[in-house]
């Protein structure tokens, strides 16, 4: 068995909360798998437990860039025909830790999210509506998965 790395995809604009946009950056480092048992013989009909365990990089890249590494285990069999191959990707980053609500003032001009009166424009200060017709706030809001 071998590995083939594919390549790692940054898929966050380093210091932003933004998704990077294409073509997305890349890096040339990849993750290491240690395959268990690395070689082993079937008969027909047989089954064979591996275990791929995947260590990413700890050092040279920045996980605030969600890193998504990914390649192939090639399986060689007999003969060419034998062979074939299995893909993987994986997140080098912990998914619950990145913010997906916009805060910045990117886009409109004001910090979001945010609070607009009846008429659209940003409340400053508090306030009391009717909600009747059209005297009521609404929440400018966005999330922070694409940058336009």
């Amino acid at each position: 068995m071998n590995h083939l790395p594919a390549g790692t995809a940054l898929t966050v604009r380093p210091s932003t909360i933004f998704t990077s946009l294409g073509p997305v950056p890349q890096s040339n480092l990849s993750a290491s798998v240690l395959i268990s048992p690395e070689h082993f013989s079937l008969e027909a009909g047989g089954t064979q437990i591996v275990t791929a365990t995947f260590r990413f990089p700890t050092t040279g890249i920045d996980s605030s860039t969600y890193p998504v590494f990914s390649g192939f285990i090639e399986v060689e069999g007999s003969s060419v025909s034998d062979s074939f191959h299995v893909s993987y990707l994986g997140l080098a980053a912990g998914l619950k830790d990145k913010q997906v609500i916009d805060d910045t003032d990117h886009i409109f001009g004001i910090k979001l999210p945010a609070l607009l009166n009846e008429k659209g424009t940003l409340q400053t200060s508090p306030r009391n509506y009717t909600f009747v017709n059209e005297d009521a706030p609404s929440l400018l809001e966005r999330f922070a998965i694409i940058f336009c």
